[in-house]
């Protein structure tokens, strides 16, 4: 899996749980004092995100960080590919 991928996997992940809990852009990215760009980005897997952030993200949406990780495909550490997803 690209790095492009997870992101766009991740993105989608945020914005189908911001969804379910009928939260706007703009109330997830003041709740995340963020702008809506922002969250636009993330959720279309533009921009990336530190790992505080996914903490972060995760605690307004009241989930587990890992709920919003994309899964791997079974044999991504094994085929070597996780180093060209950098």
């Amino acid at each position: 899996m690209r790095a492009d991928r997870f992101y766009v996997g991740f993105g989608k992940l945020v914005r189908k749980r911001r969804q379910a809990m009928l939260m706007t852009q703009a109330q997830l990215a003041k709740r995340l004092v963020m702008s809506r760009t922002s969250i636009t980005n993330i959720e279309r897997g533009r921009q990336r995100i530190n790992l505080h952030q996914l903490l972060q993200i995760a605690a307004v949406l009241r989930v587990s960080h890992e709920c919003l990780l994309p899964a791997l495909p079974h044999d991504f550490w094994r085929s070597g590919r996780w180093a060209r997803a950098r």
